[in-house]
């Protein structure tokens, strides 16, 4: 997975997919392959396989803490609103990150849903001020 990581940020993108269909046939429970695989496809806009690929993360590491934002990430970006709420929540329920802070108020935007929204903005801007998607 680590490889893999190394040649997405090289943007080998095709060498990156490869490393990460290896780490999973070499063991199909490996739930920080299927992330890894998740946070590329969500990078190149292949949104449903993202959500799919945390599924599978989350199925083999039900408290994967990330899997959930990301998978949130996923929703949002398919403007399934409600959806980045639920998991933006599950993420922030086993750790206060000001990324999924940020998408759970993004969501709650959305879902007209203003002053949640503000509240979690606030939240992500006082939790770690210089993550600029939080202003």
């Amino acid at each position: 997975t680590q490889y893999g990581n190394l040649l997405l940020g090289m943007g080998d993108l095709s060498g990156a997919f490869a490393q990460f269909e290896k780490a999973i046939a070499l063991n199909p429970r490996d739930a920080a392959a299927y992330y890894a695989r998740a946070g590329a496809r969500l990078d190149f806009q292949q949104l449903n396989e993202a959500v799919a690929d945390c599924d599978s993360a989350l199925k083999y590491s039900p408290f994967y803490g990330a899997a959930y934002g990301l998978r949130a990430r996923a929703h949002l970006s398919l403007k399934q609103y409600d959806k980045a709420v639920a998991d933006a929540g599950l993420a922030l329920s086993l750790s206060t990150r000001a990324e999924d802070l940020v998408t759970r108020a993004n969501a709650r935007y959305n879902l007209k849903q203003y002053q949640e929204a503000l509240v979690d903005a606030n939240l992500a801007v006082q939790q770690e001020p210089d993550y600029g998607p939080g202003y």
